[in-house]
């Protein structure tokens, strides 16, 4: 049957209407979302720099979360956390906001397995760490994690360490905080780490450690004790552990550090030199590497996009010399992958020196690959990057030397 030329007219504008409609639709809910999820604002202080923001209201983000949660995904909410639109009280605090996130998300699926797959790795994996804390607080008691950590029962913490070490190392690194929340001392928490883990994820289980012991704003529990030391030692717990530690030591020497920097009113424009001078003081060739790596991973990303301190920038690295830049790099990469391997292949895209540009990529690829990526999958991903072409090449030149390469993440670049 054939159709008039008014009909077909009258058919397609019914078309463009429907889609003009869809579109109004689609941007009120977009709109609807937006406004639902900045109810998060409302439980920080209302200011613009990191120095005058007194914190979340935990107890406000709790009530928030979990009724956000009845019509967003843990991931709209994580990404909410991060978006460069967020106010910046809320972003300088994202990983506490996380770990809250990670543990309603935990309470609504009532599985660890399930809730884990909710989270995004954004926030120094506070998600993973929030959902574990949740299932600690389901398998010891709710008051565990916020009353009775020194009443602990080592057999119970290692018990629940040998469920979640092996399987993952993200998991292993939040079983590492609870190590130390049970003990409040560093070396028996290190030795709980071996007795439960192998491997990577050991790694992992030390860094949750050291993570932890540094108290700040990425502890599982606000009462966290943070082990005593002079005034002017910027080198310690580093110094004061086995040389088999120090790789997960330094990761968060400078989370140690910035306590000593406000005790000792340091400016922001001093604090690269005083980390620096510590790196060089540690004569061994790799003790002072991994310090590097340390400064990389930890001082020179910027907590926010929006960042402009300059002390803190992500290019000071380069302004280091020879294999304390290397070291450097391996850093923040390691740091960056945690927010997306796209981001990893996009700083990696950056970096002038073709050879640094290849050691870059070199942590991604290996990172990818101790996490089950298939060569399909690697290559997938890479076009996710800004130089696709790039990424995929960089992926053949390293699977020929895969095998002689260090283990960056547990081993550093020696």
């Amino acid at each position: 049957m054939r159709m008039s030329v008014r009909s077909i007219l009258g058919f397609c504008l019914v078309l463009i209407l429907a889609g003009v409609g869809m579109f109004f639709l689609a941007s009120e809910l977009r709109g609807d979302k937006a406004s639902s999820l900045s109810e998060l604002n409302d439980c920080f202080s209302n200011t613009s720099t990191a120095s005058q923001n007194a914190g979340p209201n935990d107890e406000c983000l709790q009530e928030r979360i979990a009724s956000l949660l009845n019509s967003f995904s843990t991931a709209d909410l994580m990404n909410y956390a991060v978006a460069s639109t967020t106010p910046y009280s809320v972003t300088s605090y994202c990983h506490n906001t996380a770990h809250i996130i990670g543990e309603e998300t935990f309470i609504k699926w009532d599985n660890v397995e399930a809730a884990l797959d909710q989270c995004t790795r954004a926030c120094s994996l506070g998600c993973t760490h929030g959902v574990i804390a949740g299932a600690v607080a389901k398998e010891l008691g709710a008051t565990y994690l916020s009353e009775d950590i020194i009443h602990a029962d080592p057999i119970k913490i290692q018990a629940l360490g040998a469920t979640y070490c092996f399987p993952d190392s993200p998991l292993c690194h939040a079983v590492g905080h609870i190590l130390y929340i049970g003990s409040q001392n560093i070396q028996t928490s290190l030795n709980g780490c071996e007795k439960i883990s192998e491997g990577r994820t050991t790694e992992s289980c030390y860094e949750g450690v050291f993570m932890e012991a540094a108290g700040g704003t990425e502890v599982f529990v606000k009462s966290t004790t943070t082990p005593e030391r002079t005034d002017n030692d910027y080198a310690y717990p580093c110094n004061s552990v086995a040389t088999k530690y120090q790789h997960a030591c330094f990761q968060y020497l400078t989370n140690f550090q910035r306590q000593l920097f406000t005790k000792n009113n340091v400016p922001v424009a001093a604090q690269f030199d005083i980390i620096r001078n510590v790196c060089e003081s540690f004569s061994g060739k790799k003790s002072r590497s991994d310090c590097f790596v340390g400064i990389g991973y930890i001082f020179l990303r910027t907590r926010d996009n929006r960042d402009s301190i300059s002390p803190r920038s992500p290019t000071l690295c380069e302004t280091l010399p020879g294999i304390d830049q290397d070291s450097c790099v391996v850093g923040l990469t390691l740091k960056t992958i945690l927010s997306g391997y796209a981001s990893g292949f996009n700083y990696c895209n950056g970096r002038s020196d073709e050879n640094r540009l290849r050691l870059c990529y070199n942590v991604v690829f290996q990172t990818m690959k101790a996490n089950s990526f298939t060569d399909e999958k690697v290559r997938t991903l890479c076009e996710t990057s800004n130089d696709a072409d790039r990424c995929k090449k960089q992926f053949e030149m390293y699977l020929p030397v895969a095998k002689s390469l260090p283990q960056y993440f547990s081993d550093g670049l020696f």
